[in-house]
């Protein structure tokens, strides 16, 4: 039988994990590594998006990329406008905590997806915006990507030759950041740059391949081997993400963030192969499913909530000030999910095909 993604609560409670991770970072607390929850997103995002493509095109013999584009329209864009609006006001409001130029080049970036050429480029990164590099990474990779599944996945050389491009690319990014390393680059270049960061994505679009192909293991003990690999995985992905620092993780040739990637695609793949299994399980915890719902207005609202919470108490200690700011942006993240996005959610069903069983790219 065919491989289906469905409803899967395990990759939301993924999702509320990285979320979680990224505001412990944010927020003042010990956890150095918690931007690693962005890589975390990544790969999800890669394996998720990967996964809708080779759905609809296994349904209907084809991808609509015009489809595919409002319903990421309809997504994206509402919470982040509305994001904006807030940044803006809050700039004409205050303008030596946030600088006007700076608030209206960062949103320009932010708004047309190439906020992390414009902070590596112009140096100015107002922490207002500053989260939204890993957007317009997302956003450039999806450009490209949808394209290249309809070209290889569907017209051309089937599955083997899109499994291809995704590993050949995610080595050559990987190379990539190992040579700008060893010349010396900036580490916001390292770091923000969609080429050197494409690789996360490649690695959950290859294993999303494999899971459609039919190539992902079966048998009792490489079942086995791949839940013991989850599990490891799982354990390095939350270690690294309490102690493993940005310097940290360019200092080991750039090889960290690809090794982070596939641990957290090792958690991924486990939870898709066995979700009746103990990791599964623990990621398809109500609290934890219900974050991971919200996780995109949580990521997009929390950095400004939390950068004008500490400039209006900036005597505050953090014992009081992190669970208030983590209250107001959780609040925020839900009305913001119930009223802005849900919205729009709803009406991204007006651009999804009409299933008609139809066995493509095999």
């Amino acid at each position: 039988m065919p491989f289906t993604l469905g409803r899967r609560p395990a990759l939301d409670g993924i999702r509320g994990f990285a979320v979680l991770a990224v505001l412990a970072f944010h927020s003042g607390l010990d956890a150095k590594g918690g931007h690693l929850g962005v890589q975390v997103f990544f790969v999800l995002s890669g394996f998720v998006i990967t996964a809708v493509l080779l759905e609809e095109a296994n349904q209907t013999g084809r991808v609509s990329l015009r489809q595919f584009y409002a319903r990421r329209v309809l997504r994206l864009l509402p919470a982040l406008v509305a994001v904006l609006a807030f940044v803006s006001v809050y700039s004409l409001l205050s303008p030596a905590k946030a600088p006007r130029h700076e608030v209206a080049r960062a949103g320009a970036g932010a708004l047309f997806y190439v906020a992390n050429w414009v902070f590596e480029h112009f140096g100015d990164k107002p922490y207002l915006l500053l989260h939204t590099w890993s957007l317009s990474v997302e956003e450039q990779f999806y450009l490209l990507w949808p394209p290249i599944v309809v070209v290889l996945a569907i017209r051309r050389g089937g599955y083997r030759a899109l499994l291809r491009v995704a590993l050949l690319g995610a080595v050559a990014s990987g190379a990539l950041r190992w040579l700008l390393i060893e010349r010396g680059a900036n580490l916001d270049r390292i770091y923000l740059g969609t080429d050197t960061r494409v690789d996360a994505l490649l690695i959950g679009c290859a294993l999303a391949v494999m899971f459609y192909a039919g190539w992902f293991p079966s048998g009792a003990r490489a079942r086995s081997a791949v839940r013991v690999a989850g599990t490891v995985g799982a354990l390095a992905v939350v270690v690294a993400c309490v102690f493993w620092s940005r310097p940290d993780v360019v200092a080991v040739g750039g090889i960290g963030l690809t090794l982070f990637a596939l641990a957290s695609g090792a958690i991924i793949a486990t939870a898709v192969d066995a979700p009746d299994r103990a990791m599964a399980r623990i990621l398809a915890w109500s609290p934890l499913v219900q974050l991971g719902k919200i996780s995109y207005g949580l990521y997009l609202w929390h950095l400004p909530l939390f950068v004008v919470m500490r400039h209006a108490f900036p005597t505050t200690p953090n014992i009081v000030m992190i669970p208030v700011m983590t209250a107001v942006a959780l609040a925020v993240s839900i009305a913001s999910y119930r009223f802005i996005e849900e919205p729009f959610l709803r009406m991204k069903d007006r651009f999804r095909p009409a299933p008609q069983r139809v066995d493509a790219a095999a």
